[in-house]
């Protein structure tokens, strides 16, 4: 069992107790949907999956530095491989500490991580290009909390044309899958 199921059963006991607290103690809080109506404490509630504003926002800005001109497939992409990673021993189990392990995400030390960090809370007063990006940036970040995956159980990506994708499709030992300008791989390339 890893830890993302372990932690999803706990949550659903966790969601049940909050609903009937919920609909014990009714509010004068208005919802526009029941999503909306489960935003509370910077966490927000899908089904029995559980994730921090934190979560999401540093989500959403690494996909935007890394993957933000991608299609949405390839975005969702790139979040899968950060669960991915907190699922497996090898790597930290936060996706914060996934994200910021050192030489990991080149990104994170890039003017577009901290700038996507800066536009983050002003993705929906914003109009333009960068704002319409990051909306999709969030939605994919969504997606990949959400568990829905498009890679399997990939830990790594690079560049198509990146000495390092480049080893890894030349390698017989590792899959690999091609999404846009990425290339999705299971394992380190040893070859």
């Amino acid at each position: 069992m890893n830890k993302f199921t372990c932690l999803r059963g706990c949550m659903s006991i966790l969601l049940a107790v909050i609903m009937a607290i919920a609909f014990a103690y009714p509010t004068d809080v208005k919802a526009s949907s029941a999503q909306d109506a489960l935003f509370m404490d910077n966490v927000e509630v899908y089904s029995t999956t559980l994730y921090t504003y934190q979560e999401l926002k540093i989500m959403t800005c690494i996909i935007y530095a890394e993957a933000g001109n991608q299609s949405q497939k390839g975005r969702v992409a790139v979040g899968n491989v950060i669960i991915n990673r907190v699922n497996d021993q090898r790597f930290p189990d936060t996706v914060k500490a996934v994200v910021y392990a050192k030489n990991q995400f080149t990104a994170v030390t890039g003017a577009h991580y901290k700038n996507a960090l800066k536009l983050y809370n002003k993705i929906d007063s914003s109009t333009g290009i960068i704002a319409a990006a990051m909306r999709k940036c969030k939605a994919a970040a969504r997606t990949a909390l959400k568990g829905k995956s498009y890679i399997k159980d990939y830990l790594f990506y690079a560049r198509y044309d990146n000495w390092l994708a480049k080893k890894a499709v030349k390698d017989p030992d590792v899959r690999t899958m091609r999404i846009g300008d990425h290339v999705f791989f299971d394992e380190y390339p040893m070859n």
